[in-house]
């Protein structure tokens, strides 16, 4: 091998482990770290005009779709509240079928923050159903722990109010386990699951995330 062709194969190599350690994991090791990264190269292969763009959440978007922190969440699979459970005991948003005797329904005000619903029925009775997730609404719009350290949300109060990269109202969310250095909320979906979201913040307040100023966050 050449020198030139030396020097070119370890430039790459070298650019190669820049975008590696782009995202730095904080918790969750090498394979949250890879699903990741999965996630962002599969965002960037279908990449088209978002139709969420400058609409609230919950706003409708591709046919049944529901807008979320910026991106269009799909239409659940699963039976909402009262719906019929009879042929699939398993199929309700809020996890749980009423089968002591016909006729069998899905109940109502039990699905935890995080998990997919069809209304505000499906969700406990502290959550609401905002773009087929269910989640805390206690933070004002406006309010950001990031920057001041005050404001707290969820149940037991120990969740914070976040900024979500993609734009709306502050989501009430938990930390751990925290990726450092995402980029959509989609990464963090595919990590953690159903209702994850990338909060951001500026640096000089109270969030610290290595040398990033994003993390992805679990509903609350």
């Amino acid at each position: 091998m050449d020198a030139n062709r030396l020097a070119s194969l370890l430039r790459s190599l070298k650019a190669a482990s820049s975008r590696r350690t782009a995202l730095g994991v904080v918790l969750g090791g090498p394979a949250m770290l890879q699903r990741l990264t999965q996630a962002e190269a599969a965002s960037r292969k279908r990449r088209k005009k978002n139709p969420c763009k400058g609409k609230p959440d919950d706003a409708p978007c591709k046919a049944t779709g529901r807008c979320l922190s910026g991106d269009c969440t799909p239409q659940p699979a699963c039976l909402p509240a009262g719906g019929n459970c009879s042929t699939n005991q398993n199929g309700c948003c809020s996890g749980a079928c009423f089968t002591g005797a016909p006729p069998f329904e899905c109940l109502a005000h039990i699905a935890d923050a995080g998990q997919s619903c069809q209304s505000n029925d499906d969700c406990s009775a502290d959550l609401v159903c905002v773009g087929y997730v269910c989640q805390s609404l206690t933070c004002i719009p406006t309010s950001d722990y990031c920057a001041d350290g005050t404001p707290h949300c969820g149940r037991d109060g120990a969740a914070l109010c976040l900024r979500s990269i993609g734009g709306g109202r502050t989501r009430c969310g938990r930390l751990s386990p925290m990726t450092c250095g995402c980029t959509s909320n989609r990464q963090c979906i595919a990590a953690l699951g159903t209702g994850a979201f990338c909060a951001t913040f500026k640096r000089g307040g109270v969030c610290i995330c290595n040398d990033k100023t994003t993390f992805c966050a679990l509903p609350a």
